[in-house]
């Protein structure tokens, strides 16, 4: 019994499916903290970078597979979305294609990172995970609000925080992605 329990242990999809879980809950805590902006209605939430980041550390599959988790459980109605958001209309409101788009922008992520490099390569990595969350959010935002609006609402006023995130996340990521039972 005792082998048979280490076997089961030992194989790589409870490590996969831990992994997953865990980036899952670290991405719904994140988005729980909001940094207000002066100039802007829309708060700083730090999921997409998250996002980026669980791509980038747990690789491609994982990564997606993490971002979908993520928003299966917002779709349930776990309070998971940024500032307890959930639900069904929830995805369908202003901010979706920003939530859908975390699909994207983990996959891009992680297969940049998987080519190792860097971390000038990771850096770029992360820059063009957070373009492609940029363009998925603001073209389904324009639905909303038009497009001039949707880049200035949501896409100008995160660029360079999301940089500068990205910076630091590049230098410690690296590092921290070989620690990873990956």
């Amino acid at each position: 019994m005792r082998d048979a329990c280490q076997r089961f242990i030992s194989r790589k999809w409870v490590t996969d499916v831990l992994l997953v879980s865990f980036a899952s809950v670290f991405i719904s805590l994140i988005g729980q903290l909001a940094i207000r902006l002066p100039f802007s209605p829309v708060p700083i939430y730090l999921q997409n970078n998250a996002i980026c980041l669980a791509g980038f550390l747990l690789g491609r599959k994982r990564g997606v597979a993490c971002a979908m988790l993520f928003i299966a459980q917002g779709a349930m109605g776990l309070p998971v979305f940024a500032n307890g958001g959930s639900g069904l209309a929830y995805l369908m409101g202003p901010t979706g294609g920003y939530i859908f788009g975390f699909i994207l922008s983990a996959y891009i992520a992680g297969y940049l990172a998987e080519r190792k490099g860097t971390a000038l390569n990771m850096f770029n990595a992360l820059n063009l995970s957070m373009l492609a969350h940029y363009v998925t959010g603001c073209l389904y935002l324009t639905t909303f609000v038009g497009f001039p609006q949707s880049f200035w609402l949501g896409v100008a006023p995160f660029l360079l925080g999301d940089l500068l995130v990205n910076m630091v996340v590049s230098k410690i990521g690296r590092s921290a992605r070989s620690l990873l039972p990956l």
